[in-house]
């Protein structure tokens, strides 16, 4: 069985790294560009770069040491790639498990965009309690109609504070 230089092999892992990391700078740019629109908010998209890097380091620790011990046990190469891909992939789904629990508790953020939407849309904490949430909707509704909004903004607004109820329902903080 043929086995691949290791030059070669060292170019393929370069090429393959830098193209991820380019990737990865790319969505870095996303997120950045999607706060700058006022699309996501800025924990989050500090979160969201946080999150990646920490997946790719992740990658690389776990590949590394998957493909040492391979190397401890069999010098095959073969073996080798292997046990730094499996390893890898090992350690990005632990890094992903970690940075979705993780992380939302260091940034303070709910785990979906949607329900950190609402919270901003009623200039809300990440976890109001139920009065909060209705407090700030029967504000809202009273600010919407004294500026003379229309019947769309209402809507909206109760858009906003449904999702709020349907997380909240889904978590068991409230039955409906």
């Amino acid at each position: 069985m043929p086995s691949i230089p290791t030059q070669a092999r060292t170019k393929l892992l370069t090429v393959g790294t830098a193209l991820d990391l380019i990737k990865d700078a790319y969505k870095h740019v996303q997120d950045i560009r999607k706060w700058r629109n006022g699309q996501i908010s800025k924990r989050r998209c500090c979160q969201n770069i946080v999150g990646r890097m920490n997946k790719r380091l992740a990658c690389i620790v776990g590949g590394g040491l998957a493909g040492g011990i391979a190397v401890a046990v069999a010098l095959n190469p073969i073996v080798v790639l292997g046990a730094g891909f499996v390893g890898s992939l090992i350690s990005a789904k632990i890094a992903d498990h970690l940075n979705k629990h993780l992380l939302t508790r260091v940034f303070n953020l709910p785990q979906e965009i949607s329900l950190e939407n609402a919270y901003n849309f009623f200039r809300l904490r990440m976890n109001p309690s139920w009065n909060e949430v209705v407090d700030a909707a029967e504000e809202m509704h009273r600010e919407i109609r004294r500026n003379g909004g229309m019947q769309e903004d209402i809507l909206i607004a109760d858009v906003q504070l449904a999702i709020i109820m349907h997380h909240w329902e889904i978590e068991g903080r409230i039955r409906i």
